[in-house]
């Protein structure tokens, strides 16, 4: 992003954090969906198990196995909201910090005054 833009980060707005959090959310969602295969080759010896373990693992893998997109689609909807999720928290730390800043700056100006 910054070798497109090198300058996106000397004023940063929200926008920009939004549409990178978006990004990664997509690339996540993207890599893990293209490498299900690779990323489940080690419980292989559990899927091939014949016992009720075995098969229930089978039948969780086999939907999302199948069904890449839609699986994905769901995953990049979870983690978008996820996302929004975090960024409101952030947002409404920074803004009670500032608060609590502001708050400390007007009391400690008081007691040196001595205003009442």
């Amino acid at each position: 992003m910054s070798f497109v833009r090198p300058r996106v980060f000397d004023s940063p707005s929200m926008a920009v954090f939004v549409i990178l959090g978006t990004l990664i959310a997509f690339s996540a969602v993207a890599l893990i969906s293209e490498n299900q295969g690779a990323l489940l080759r080690p419980a292989r010896r559990l899927f091939e198990r014949p016992s009720d373990t075995g098969l229930a693992v089978r039948l969780a893998v086999a939907y999302p196995l199948a069904k890449r997109f839609r699986t994905g689609a769901t995953l990049v909807m979870y983690t978008l909201i996820t996302l929004v999720l975090v960024l409101l928290v952030e947002i409404a730390g920074v803004i009670n910090s500032s608060h609590r800043h502001q708050r400390r700056q007007r009391d400690g100006a008081a007691i040196r005054c001595g205003w009442t």
